[in-house]
C-alpha cells in the first residue's frame, strides 16, 4: 500500500462516488475492492473494530458499501484517526433520488417499471437478495416502502446534515463535494494535498448505466 493518508468517501451511492474512486486511482491511490466490502453489509453492525480494521488497512482509499452506511463514518474515525472524508453530493436531493431510481430500474427491474421486491431478491449482484438487504440497512425496508420519495430523500438528507454536524469539531478531515462543480477537481487536490495530473479533468462515470452500485 501506498504511504498516504487514507481517504474515506461517503457519500450515498449516485453522488458520484464511482467517479470520484476514478481520480484517487489516477493519481495513485490504492482502491479498496467494492465487492469485498459490500460483502460485509450484512455484519457492519455487529464488526468488531479490528474486522474493520483489517479490511480498511489493505489500501488508501475505499468508497460505497460500507462506507456510505449511516454513521458507519463515525466508527472509521475512530479506528482511522486523523484520515480524510470526502462527502460527495448532488445539486439537490431530487437528482440524487431521480439518479437513483433510474439506475436500479435499468439495473434490477424486470420491465420498465421500479423494481419490485420481487425483481430485487432476484438479483444476484453479490450475492441473491444482497440489494435487499442493502435496502433494509439504509433505508429501513419494510417499514419504509421500497422507493418511497419522500422518505428516500429524508434518509439522503439527514445523511448529509448527520456528517456535517459530526465534523464541525474538526473541519480539516472533511471535504463536501459536488462533482459538477467545475473547481471539484481543484477542491480535492487541495483537500488532500495532491498534484493533479496536467490538465486532468473530473471523470465523470455512470451517467447513463454501469453494473456498479
Amino acid at each position: 500500500m501506498n504511504d498516504k493518508q487514507k481517504v474515506f468517501c461517503i457519500g450515498m451511492n449516485k453522488s458520484g462516488t464511482t467517479s470520484l474512486q476514478t481520480l484517487l486511482s489516477d493519481h495513485g491511490y490504492t482502491i479498496g475492492n467494492q465487492l469485498e466490502g459490500e460483502m460485509l453489509l450484512k455484519n457492519f453492525e455487529n464488526m468488531e473494530n479490528g474486522t474493520i480494521k483489517a479490511y480498511f488497512s489493505k489500501c488508501d482509499a475505499h468508497q460505497d458499501v460500507p462506507c456510505s452506511l449511516p454513521n458507519f463514518y463515525k466508527r472509521l474515525d475512530h479506528i482511522f484517526p486523523n484520515s480524510k472524508f470526502i462527502l460527495t453530493i448532488r445539486d439537490n436531493p431530487e437528482i440524487w433520488y431521480n439518479s437513483l431510481i433510474s439506475f436500479h430500474t435499468k439495473i434490477f427491474s424486470s420491465t420498465d417499471s421500479l423494481p419490485t421486491f420481487s425483481d430485487l431478491m432476484n438479483s444476484t449482484y453479490c450475492y441473491k437478495g444482497w440489494i435487499v438487504d442493502c435496502m433494509k440497512v439504509i433505508f429501513n425496508y419494510p417499514t419504509i416502502p421500497l422507493y418511497d420519495k419522500t422518505e428516500y430523500i429524508a434518509t439522503y438528507s439527514n445523511h448529509t446534515k448527520a456528517v456535517k454536524e459530526y465534523f464541525l469539531s474538526k473541519p480539516k478531515q472533511l471535504l463536501i463535494l459536488n462533482l459538477s462543480e467545475k473547481n471539484g477537481v481543484e477542491n480535492i487536490s487541495n483537500f488532500l494535498g495532491i498534484k493533479l495530473l496536467k490538465n486532468y479533468k473530473m471523470p465523470w462515470l455512470n451517467r447513463g448505466i454501469d453494473v456498479k452500485i
